[in-house]
């Protein structure tokens, strides 16, 4: 299975979760917003399994001064 995450193509794990990709990317304990096929997914539905071909864009904030 393959995923878009971040527009590069990325191989996933039959049956693996969003919040599993985004731990094996480092990502599972940061501050982020999710967009999952063009809708926000709230962090209480990361445990939602990743379709394949899904779009998914991890965004993070940054502050500035």
């Amino acid at each position: 299975m393959e995923v878009y995450l971040n527009g590069q193509r990325e191989k996933v794990n039959p049956g693996e979760t969003v919040r599993e990709l985004l731990s094996r990317k480092g990502l599972g304990n940061a501050k982020v917003v999710l967009v999952y096929n063009s809708r926000v997914l709230l962090e209480e539905e990361w445990g939602e399994l990743l379709e394949d071909e899904a779009v998914i864009e991890v965004l993070s904030f940054v502050g500035g001064g």
